[in-house]
């Protein structure tokens, strides 16, 4: 597909299809002034308030109850950035992300985002075929999963996907399987070596490559660079207090929803405190919640003949 900008201030563009066949998309520009977006990474972003929030709870698993405060979070990201590249992963390099919702998510994602890599995130229900695609088509060459999915992980590298390392959030399997080298999640944070500098530049580098479905077709990856996650981070203008619990969608539908609880506090120092912008989420919600009111009457459609009038009481 090939897109054509109109001329004049209509901005409308013109989209020339395989087919031939063109058509028309007209832009509608926002009436507020959009808040500015700073020139920082991804990380920056999280470690640039975190802190302040000291041993308060970050993360909490809820079935087991394990939890990650926030003063935690900066030690874990940097012990996970250093095992990352100790084993070969850098700037440039993309690793797979291949799970359910898990407390350790937002450490590993975060972990391989501040050395330069990119992460792809992928649908724990996929196939080892599906799997084995996305890896090879984002070129991921370490992956990180759990237990139970590690059936999936090495089948798609048996069907071609090149992985040199997996990762698992999980204890270790008694017996390792065939393929590329396996380590604990908890042996990589456990390194204890010290996390490279690395000059991002957040406007151009990668961080993530989440992929479509494939409901109209075959998936589709989507590179989004350290700029675009800090702008969709602003974008929430935190819709609910600082210490509001949080349950996530999954991740892999959202990448930025499994740093959004770590993120959200650091969104009033960004916003210039005279300026008021309004909520998308709060918008979104009130859409679809509107506030509930009991009705004198049932709904009358307008088709249909009035409810008869109760008679006076005897």
């Amino acid at each position: 597909m090939l897109l054509r900008r109109g001329s004049g201030a209509s901005r409308c563009f013109a989209a020339v299809l395989r087919s031939g066949h063109s058509r028309c998309f007209t832009v509608a520009s926002s009436k507020y002034t959009l808040p500015p977006v700073p020139d920082i990474s991804l990380t920056e972003l999280l470690f640039s308030r975190v802190k302040a929030f000291g041993d308060a709870p970050a993360l909490i698993d809820g079935p087991s109850g394990r939890t990650i405060r926030f003063n935690e979070i900066e030690p874990m990201v940097r012990a996970c950035a250093a095992g990352l590249s100790a084993r070969g992963l850098g700037q440039g390099d993309v690793i797979g992300l291949l799970s359910p919702n898990s407390i350790d998510y937002p450490i590993a994602l975060f972990g391989a985002a501040s050395i330069g890599a990119a992460v792809t995130t992928l649908n724990p229900l996929y196939t080892p075929d599906e799997i084995s695609k996305q890896l090879e088509d984002a070129k991921a060459t370490q992956l990180y999963t759990t237990g139970p999915l590690l059936e999936k992980a090495y089948a798609a590298a048996a069907k071609g996907a090149r992985l040199s390392r997996v990762y698992t959030f999980d204890a270790m399997p008694e017996v390792a399987p065939d393929g590329p080298p396996l380590e604990s999640f908890a042996s990589l944070l456990a390194d204890g070596g010290s996390a490279p500098t690395v000059a991002i530049t957040p406007a151009d580098d990668v961080v993530f490559i989440p992929y479509s479905s494939g409901t109209s077709g075959l998936p589709k990856g989507v590179e989004l660079t350290h700029r675009n996650l800090v702008a969709n981070v602003l974008q929430a203008l935190d819709p609910l207090p600082a210490g509001s619990p949080l349950c996530w969608i999954p991740s892999l539908l959202d990448p930025p929803s499994a740093g959004s609880p770590l993120l959200d506090p650091m969104l009033d120092p960004l916003r210039e405190p005279t300026t008021s912008y309004p909520s998308p989420a709060h918008s979104i919600l009130a859409h679809r919640n509107p506030p509930c009111t009991t009705p004198t009457q049932p709904p009358h459609h307008p088709n249909t003949p009035p409810p008869p009038t109760p008679p006076p009481p005897t």
